[in-house]
């Protein structure tokens, strides 16, 4: 590249490019603000993984929690195959709406007519909603549902 002419030095009959008169630019850096989705509040009680479900006083008068950024409120229903039932209450993340309550779920005639009352048989239904609290019953409100409409790029 050629040297610009404001920068030419000339000493004693010799000229050259004055690297002390060059000088650079750095562009400023650009900055991307981004809102966070808002954390949920969810009734939390049992432990799925241990097998240790909620006790009935936390089911019906436990009280919401504060979940992780970006969760989800769910209530697990794990019917035996002797119509014992055993219950749990989390927080979880988009993936576990997914997977639990879109696929394994959502279309199950036994899940969604639940709460009119227990079908017989051993199984589990996943209810993944999506608003404050809106696990608060074995079964929450339809319109509180998890569907790929209202995840978190959505909620926003």
């Amino acid at each position: 590249m050629p040297c610009p002419v404001d920068h030419i030095d000339c000493v004693v009959n010799e000229c050259f490019c004055s690297p002390d008169k060059i000088t650079t630019t750095t562009p400023k850096p650009t900055t991307t603000s981004t809102t966070a989705a808002p954390s949920i509040s969810c009734h939390q009680c049992g432990d799925p993984d241990a097998n240790l479900p909620c006790d009935l006083r936390t089911v019906y008068m436990g009280q919401p929690s504060r979940c992780r950024t970006g969760s989800y409120c769910m209530t697990d229903v794990v019917q035996g195959s002797d119509d014992s039932v055993a219950i749990y209450k989390r927080c979880v993340d988009e993936l576990t709406c997914r997977n639990e309550w879109m696929a394994q779920s959502s279309d199950q005639d036994r899940c969604l007519r639940y709460g009119e009352g227990a079908v017989p048989g051993q199984y589990t239904c996943h209810y993944c909603c999506t608003v404050d609290g809106c696990n608060s019953k074995i079964v929450p409100e339809a319109k509180t549902f998890y569907s790929t409409s209202s995840s978190i790029n959505n909620r926003k």
